[in-house]
């Protein structure tokens, strides 16, 4: 990020470790903290990758509103650079990035406002035998906000009926009500972008129909 100069986690071929990022430089200062707060959570768990660094930047020039959403000075007096990513760190000081906070889903249940990762019940369901990737978007509904729609890719020569009742009993198993698609819809690919990233919007359209 230029925010911090470009660099606050790295590896070498003495500290590595499979599916992380690596360790904080020298100087620099991780911390995970709940995407709705503040407030920092545990070792291994899933939260804003924020960043203590000497190189961090003063602010941007002239935008002094951008610069408070990027850099927040928090409870325990130091100033923090939000990352805008979602990830965890463990007990060795091992960074591991799972997905983008942007991508988050407000849903109403009985009354009161959750916010859903997509991201990271997608990475849960695509533990179900069958599935081959999953993408999981909002439909619209007045009552509730968004209701969850998650499109399937299925591996080959898999029968649709059993892949839809393994993926509805491990939601039921691992998710809060909340988090649980109410539809499973089978594709063949998922669309994308033109620099091929899952195009979650041409998704968004299709449940909605737009």
């Amino acid at each position: 990020m230029t925010e911090v100069a470009a660099t606050v986690v790295t590896e070498s071929p003495n500290i590595y470790k499979q599916g992380t990022v690596g360790v904080p430089l020298p100087g620099t200062i991780i911390k995970i903290v709940s995407p709705e707060t503040t407030d920092e959570i545990g070792y291994n768990e899933v939260g804003e990758i924020c960043f203590h660094t000497p190189t961090m930047m003063m602010g941007y020039f002239n935008k002094p509103d951008e610069t408070n959403l990027m850099k927040k000075l928090h409870a325990d007096g130091i100033e923090w650079i939000h990352s805008g990513d979602l990830g965890k760190v463990d007990t060795e000081g091992f960074l591991t990035v799972v997905g983008r906070i942007k991508r988050i889903i407000e849903i109403r249940q009985d009354g009161i406002y959750h916010k859903v990762f997509p991201k990271l019940l997608e990475d849960e369901l695509e533990k179900t035998e069958g599935v081959d990737a999953i993408a999981i978007v909002g439909r619209k509904k007045p009552e509730i906000i968004n209701e969850l729609v998650a499109f399937v890719v299925k591996k080959d020569d898999c029968e649709e009926i059993k892949i839809e009742m393994a993926l509805g009993e491990l939601s039921e198993h691992l998710l809060a009500a909340w988090e649980q698609p109410v539809e499973y819809r089978f594709i063949e690919e998922f669309p994308r972008t033109t620099i091929g990233k899952v195009d979650y919007r041409k998704l968004e359209d299709i449940v909605n129909n737009i």
